[in-house]
């Protein structure tokens, strides 16, 4: 009953500290997080690990978060709730390595404790334990690793130690594709605290997981066709940048008071094998961040399995700590109590944790998605977008990311100079090849962006085949004003039989597409809407209203179609239709 009891006052603390941080970025969920949740949706709709029907790429970098999250999915857990319930859960697993590795049965709940809560007011937890991305689960997975582990980093245990602290480590694997960093440095620590018998067990620590990262690539060659996640092709940047210099340094800073609870694990005697190691390790991966760029995400994601790592230290040092007499020990509990403040005022004051705080984007995004696919999921529209998350997911149809994260052909495209980390390749003359049908504008007014955004406006087949329209839709008491590119003669514009052509009210410049009982109408912003050239087989035709609930506008023609197209405008300020129907009624004299 002691043991339990030391245990809960050692974690209660830092999981009530967890919740309370992480609800000021609720409902903060990155935009990326939803391309996973795709990944997680189709499985478990029985189409298998892919994107979109089209070809089958890689566009997730977490197998295991996508297995995990679609197998609560399994258990009729809604997606998103999925991945905050794991995300949160891993957390919470992490400090209960945390807690193994100083056990509070032994140590009491003090090092637990601290090490667990220095990590629970830390920024990156507090945001990315709900986030819906894979680094609580990467942390959890390191820290019990490196908790099994123990031993052998220290020069004991045997072959059946290192077996078992491998099956986290496999696990770790499959989180995230950089992770074989942290088992290989795990194993030469375990080497060069044993020597020889050290080499025996590092060859069983790394069994298992060497064998996660084999099946997987087995997996990647049939599945995908390729050796690396097509993530890594757009993401991965060799040589050291300035970008990847100042993330690691800010970060460092920012995480400077954690750090300082740990220093007095140096001071360890019979832990000194494990302490180095996991220095080492975090040395590593700071050097491997500032190589590949950083990160673009907020709140320093990439932080997350490197505080796990302090975590322990904490834990150590607080073993140290309690050795020494009573009057250093309040001087230092008075020190980290400080420590802890200043940490938690970093995260109420920096930027990126701000950004975290007001980034609601991702909730825009859905609603846009949830028009299109209640509009138009029967006529299955290519919907091509820059932000492929939260838009494609809620859309759910086929979709071109025109980023390239999952995109293969987009992802081998040369990247340009003067774009953001993953925003720096694109396309535009592929996406008009691939037929698309609808194309995304910026929310913000802004237009189209980025590379394949900025092709697609200097090639004339865009100005030529595409309309800009808008559409309307209800986020609570807020009406979101959606621009959007739409092929006129698309799955979604002009829709044409023999004698009878059906124009989608939203393609008239005036009026803004929004759903009215499932239908969609086009609302008449403007007096009168600029001319719309519809072109006909040749012959007599007549225009007129489809009418929808409420006033309808009228419609006026010029042109019968006997001499090239038929112009149509369309008038009635703050009408609504359902569409102009050009019938065929005769053959030209």
């Amino acid at each position: 009953m002691e043991g339990r009891r030391a245990w809960g006052l050692a974690l209660a603390p830092a999981a009530l500290a967890l919740g309370l941080t992480a609800w000021r970025y609720f409902p903060f969920f990155a935009d990326d997080s939803f391309i996973s949740l795709r990944y997680s949706r189709r499985l478990l709709a029985g189409k298998g690990l892919t994107w979109d029907d089209y070809d089958a790429v890689e566009g997730y970098s977490n197998l295991l978060w996508v297995l995990l999250v679609a197998l609560l999915g399994a258990f009729g857990i809604e997606l998103v709730l999925a991945a905050r319930i794991l995300g949160a859960v891993c957390v919470l697993a992490m400090f209960g390595a945390l807690a193994w590795t100083v056990r509070p049965d032994r140590h009491g709940p003090v090092p637990a404790g601290l090490a667990a809560l220095a990590l629970a007011v830390a920024g990156p937890f507090s945001v990315w334990a709900l986030a819906g991305l894979e680094q609580p689960l990467v942390a959890a997975t390191l820290a019990w690793g490196v908790a099994l582990a123990q031993p052998l980093l220290n020069g004991r245990g045997d072959v059946r130690t290192a077996l078992i602290a491998g099956v986290p480590l496999a696990l770790l694997v499959w989180s995230r594709p950089d992770s074989p960093l942290f088992v290989a440095g795990l194993a030469i620590g375990v080497v060069l605290a044993g020597r020889i018998e050290g080499l025996r067990r590092a060859v069983a620590l790394v069994a298992l997981p060497l064998g996660a990262w084999l099946a997987q690539l087995a997996f990647r060659v049939v599945t995908y066709g390729e050796v690396v996640p097509n993530t890594a092709i757009i993401k991965a940047r060799t040589g050291f940048t300035s970008r990847g210099i100042d993330y690691v340094g800010e970060g460092l800073l920012v995480f400077l008071p954690i750090l300082l609870l740990a220093a007095p694990a140096l001071l360890t005697r019979t832990r000194r094998w494990e302490v180095g190691t996991l220095l080492g390790i975090g040395a590593a991966w700071l050097v491997y961040l500032a190589s590949v760029g950083g990160d673009i995400f907020p709140a320093y994601r990439h932080f997350v399995p490197l505080l796990a790592l302090i975590g322990v230290l904490v834990g150590e040092a607080g073993v140290v700590v309690a050795s020494w007499r009573r009057s250093l020990q309040v001087a230092l509990g008075v020190v980290s109590v400080g420590l802890l403040g200043i940490s938690v005022y970093l995260q109420l004051d920096g930027d990126t944790y701000r950004k975290a705080a007001r980034e609601d984007f991702e909730w825009d995004h859905k609603v846009v998605g949830e028009l299109l696919n209640a509009a138009f999921s029967e006529q299955q529209p290519l919907y091509a977008m820059n932000a492929a998350g939260a838009l494609a997911y809620y859309a759910d149809l086929p979709s071109l990311d025109m980023l390239g994260l999952c995109d293969r052909h987009i992802a081998r495209t040369p990247p340009r100079k003067g774009y953001p980390l993953a925003h720096d390749h694109g396309d535009g003359r592929y996406v008009l090849d691939r037929g698309t049908d609808l194309v995304q504008s910026q929310l913000n007014g802004k237009g189209l962006a980025y590379l394949s955004g900025r092709q697609l406006l200097k090639d004339p087949r865009f100005a030529r085949d595409y309309t800009e329209v808008r559409f309307l839709a209800q986020r609570g008491e807020r009406t979101l004003t959606i621009p959007m590119y739409v092929r006129t003669e698309g799955r979604v514009g002009l829709q044409r039989s023999d004698d009878r052509v059906l124009v989608p009210p939203f393609l008239f410049g005036g009026a803004a597409g929004r759903l009215d009982d499932g239908q969609m109408v086009g609302v008449m912003q403007r007096a009168r809407t600029e001319t719309l050239e519809v072109p006909v087989d040749r012959g007599v035709w007549s225009a007129r209203v489809v009418p929808a609930t409420g006033p309808s506008p009228t419609v006026d023609q010029q042109g019968e179609g006997c001499e090239g197209p038929v112009s149509l405008a369309v008038v009635g300020r703050r009408r609504v239709f359902a569409g102009v129907e050009l019938v065929r009624t005769g053959d030209c004299p």
